[in-house]
């Protein structure tokens, strides 16, 4: 694309104007070409584990929270719900874990339905913190649900709202592993997704008055 933009800039482009709607075209190509090298780069580090976890003490529940205030569902009118336990902690790499749940809310929105709904969720058990991310969007074939964590797949790569580069869910994958925990999907075509991320709990840290005594 970026070929050939600048070769028709060159051939055909007579006015100021047409010279910018190829420069704007080369620009978006490449912005998309750098994206793609950075997650790319970011694979290969996690493949050959030259990434080191840094983990610490991680209040999921604000994270979520942050991150949740700080997303933009888009042209496409999609609606982000949240429902998030107080007090969810995770032993965990901030920065990392950051990264799987921005990148199932993308996915949420590139696949949701126009005018629908996401739904985060967030809570623990006795041994776990659980995250929830659900879409009532285009949904997963069962035959295609195992392949969406292959590198480069994409559920439906022709629709215009899933334009992604396919690294999404595979990056997800690889983070959660790194941190001992599991991510599964439960999904039905045409009615939606849900992403479920499990991961070890840290127990709620003692009060300062019970130190005390």
């Amino acid at each position: 694309m970026i070929l050939a933009q600048c070769s028709y800039a060159k051939k055909h482009a007579d006015t100021i104007e047409e010279y910018r709607e190829s420069i704007d075209v080369i620009d978006r190509q490449a912005q998309k070409m750098s994206l793609l090298i950075s997650r790319l780069l970011d694979m290969t580090r996690l493949d050959l584990g030259t990434v080191k976890l840094k983990p610490e003490r991680t209040d999921l529940s604000e994270m979520a929270r942050v991150l949740c205030s700080e997303q933009d569902t888009g042209e496409r009118n999609i609606s982000l719900h949240s429902q998030i336990q107080d007090g969810v902690f995770t032993n965990a790499d901030p920065f990392l874990i950051s990264r799987v749940i921005v990148n199932l809310l993308d996915n949420g929105r590139k696949y949701g339905r126009e005018g629908g709904d996401i739904f985060l969720r967030l809570y623990s058990t006795e041994q776990e913190a659980v995250l929830e991310v659900e879409d009532n969007g285009i949904g997963i074939a069962p035959e295609d649900q195992e392949r969406i964590w292959q590198r480069f797949y994409q559920v439906n790569p022709s629709r215009e709202s899933g334009n992604g580069i396919g690294l999404g869910l595979s990056m997800v994958r690889q983070i959660i592993l790194l941190h001992g925990g599991t991510v599964t999907v439960n999904s039905r075509p045409q009615q939606g997704s849900c992403f479920t991320v499990r991961l070890p709990r840290c127990p709620v840290a003692p009060s300062h008055d019970h130190e005390m005594r």
